[in-house]
């Protein structure tokens, strides 16, 4: 499998020196892997996991969507050096869901004024169980709504990420107390471009997310 993605990278590439493709190609962690078994062991967004109703204690999804109300749209948006922490790695686990939560909360955090901190994955992968399901995989609308229920979520540091294995440990009730970061609620955004656009005017969108949470300030 190794050598079959090598011969591939080298034939992309090829024609990328030729100006036939428009980016060039290279080996990672992932190199020895089949698609399918990448798409088993790294992807774990699972929209069937969602309810119809998550209003728990009055809060929902989609009832603050201040974004739509954006009329000024700026020709670029880089959050990278205000609302984005550096580039982390799942691993052999299913917990791209988490991720995803934590980059956004990460993100609206920090614009709403808060220091810039990289928020624990680990704590909703091992935590957030009722609904979500580890490496199994996971929904960030769940992810949200366990944030706001426990009155918000850890740091990396005091939480750290060592799911990576594929194995999802027990919930250490201890990290539980601390609360570096905490969420109000969240918005389902449109699947248009148009909506995205003013979504990503307001705050950080990451992938594969179509959630914006939103900051107590």
């Amino acid at each position: 499998m190794f050598q079959a993605n090598l011969e591939f990278i080298h034939a992309h590439n090829a024609a990328y020196h030729a100006g036939k493709e428009p980016f060039h190609m290279a080996l990672n962690g992932f190199a020895d892997m089949t698609q399918d078994k990448w798409a088993k062991t790294v992807l774990g967004y699972k929209a069937e996991l969602k309810e119809t109703n998550l209003q728990g204690a009055g809060l929902g999804s989609g009832s603050k969507c201040t974004h739509r109300s954006i009329t000024t749209i700026p020709d670029s948006v880089d959050w990278r050096s205000k609302a984005v922490t550096a580039v982390k790695n799942q691993g052999q686990c299913g917990s791209c869901w988490s991720f995803s939560t934590t980059g956004a909360v990460e993100g609206a955090w920090a614009v709403s004024g808060h220091p810039l901190a990289s928020l624990s994955e680990e704590e909703l992968v091992q935590c957030d169980i009722k609904k979500d399901q580890g490496c199994g995989g996971g929904l960030m609308d769940n992810a949200y709504a366990w944030i706001v229920s426990n009155g918000g979520i850890t740091s990396e540091e005091t939480y750290p990420y060592v799911s990576g294995n594929g194995t999802t440990g027990k919930c250490d009730a201890v990290h539980l107390r601390s609360k570096i970061a905490t969420i109000s609620d969240w918005c389902d955004l449109e699947m248009t471009e148009d909506d995205l656009e003013k979504a990503l005017v307001q705050q950080v969108i990451p992938p594969p997310s179509h959630l914006t949470p939103h900051c107590r300030v």
